[in-house]
């Protein structure tokens, strides 16, 4: 769990024990979130883009992009530490749509990815977005990596959920209601990251 241990005779091994099993808890309870209900489901889509490229002045230049598809009888993405992953995101929901992207990380944490902190970014339908900010070297501990969407038809962006999110889990140590929202909906894509490095 989150390559976490704790030192037999580490005198706050009970409480650092605790706080790894709330953020197991937190991770799990994001993941399970969505709305059986709403018309929008199955109207967002996560796409994963293997990317290849060069460091050019601190920044990577892409070479190469390929869409990844997974076969219709395997559950989740399988990737190795130091793959380049891009996500693009797309909105075939049939209204505008608010993203809010969430990563659900091997290391304990949950970030929120998408759009950037104070934005509330609205997608159109059927428009596909895949920023710069979501190109990642997946990195350890090995485990399962969530990448989440919560969308809304109303104005919700990061700062809304806020209060999902977490630090990471060390080895050494205002909340809005989705019941409230008119229409809301949910989508994500799991990938296990094994512990082989490229």
């Amino acid at each position: 769990m989150f390559d976490f241990f704790v030192e037999l005779d580490d005198a706050n091994a009970a409480e650092k024990i605790a706080t790894a099993l709330e953020h197991l808890a937190n991770q799990r309870s994001l993941r399970a979130i969505g709305n059986a209900v709403s018309q929008l489901n199955g109207g967002i889509k996560i796409s994963l883009l293997r990317v290849s490229g060069v460091l050019a002045d601190g920044k990577l230049k892409i070479e190469k992009e390929e869409g990844i598809d997974l076969p219709p009888d395997v559950p989740d993405y399988s990737f190795d530490q130091g793959e380049l992953l891009r996500l693009q995101l797309e909105n075939q929901s049939g209204v505008d749509l608010y993203l809010t992207l969430f990563d659900i990380s091997t290391d304990g944490s949950i970030q929120i990815l998408y759009p950037p902190a104070g934005a509330a970014l609205s997608l159109p339908n059927r428009a596909k977005v895949k920023p710069d900010s979501l190109i990642f070297r997946l990195g350890g501990p090995a485990g399962y990596e969530t990448y989440k969407i919560i969308a809304s038809t109303e104005k919700k962006g990061p700062s809304d959920f806020a209060f999902l999110q977490q630090a990471a889990i060390s080895r050494n140590s205002g909340a809005v209601s989705l019941a409230t929202l008119s229409d809301w909906t949910t989508s994500q894509v799991n990938l296990w990251i094994s512990d082989k490095v490229k």
